[in-house]
């Protein structure tokens, strides 16, 4: 995920510098280019979110199962 946002970041740093020198059709596909990927790692920081909620649940079923007199024992 830094990857990409370090990505996103200097993506970002050439538009402001095509804004800068005026160079409008530059400028606009880098922004658009900053969209998609901010689309992108939105969409995968909530898969990853989801999965780390479903880790949980699984792990407080995980915890339901075992009986408390086995924990005391490891």
């Amino acid at each position: 995920m830094s990857l990409l946002l370090r990505t996103i970041e200097g993506i970002q740093v050439r538009a402001q510098r095509a804004d800068k020198h005026q160079q409008n059709l530059i400028a606009s596909t880098l922004k658009m280019r900053v969209q998609v990927l901010q689309g992108v790692y939105n969409m995968y920081y909530e898969f990853c979110r989801q999965k780390a909620d479903l880790l949980v649940q699984l792990e407080e079923k995980q915890l339901e199962v075992i009986p408390d007199d086995a924990l005391l024992h490891d």
